[in-house]
């Protein structure tokens, strides 16, 4: 498996998480969106490999706050607070400390992750 299925098994496995009655409410704004409109936002950029699949470094969001986090500087500081109100500042300091930290994945490991994330969705 590629990292790719690795990816898509762990965004349909957030969008799911996240969502109530095929809906999801947004991280940032709170709007409300169905789950094929939704899509998985990191506060942590997927380049950094160490929390890539950390599940509480993604929330199902909707497209709008998603893209525009990127450079915007209120969404960026919104989703700062939303992460801290839901995790601590402690949890963000170890995202923070991890996402800058040599890693590497095995082909292996991606093949464990897709597998894990293809039965957690069984699973809700």
């Amino acid at each position: 498996m590629s990292l790719t299925t690795a990816d898509t098994q762990f965004s349909k496995y957030i969008r799911l998480r996240d969502s109530v009655d095929g809906m999801v409410t947004c991280f940032i704004c709170g709007r409300s969106i169905p789950i094929n409109e939704a899509t998985a936002g990191h506060f942590i950029k997927r380049r950094h490999m160490a929390t890539r699949f950390d599940e509480r470094n993604v929330h199902g969001m909707c497209f709008r706050c998603n893209q525009e986090e990127e450079g915007n500087t209120e969404v960026s500081d919104l989703h700062y607070i939303k992460m801290r109100d839901r995790y601590s500042h402690v949890v963000i300091d170890e995202l923070y400390f991890r996402s800058r930290q040599p890693f590497h994945m095995s082909k292996s490991d991606i093949n464990e992750i897709a597998k894990t994330y293809r039965e957690k969705i069984k699973e809700l």
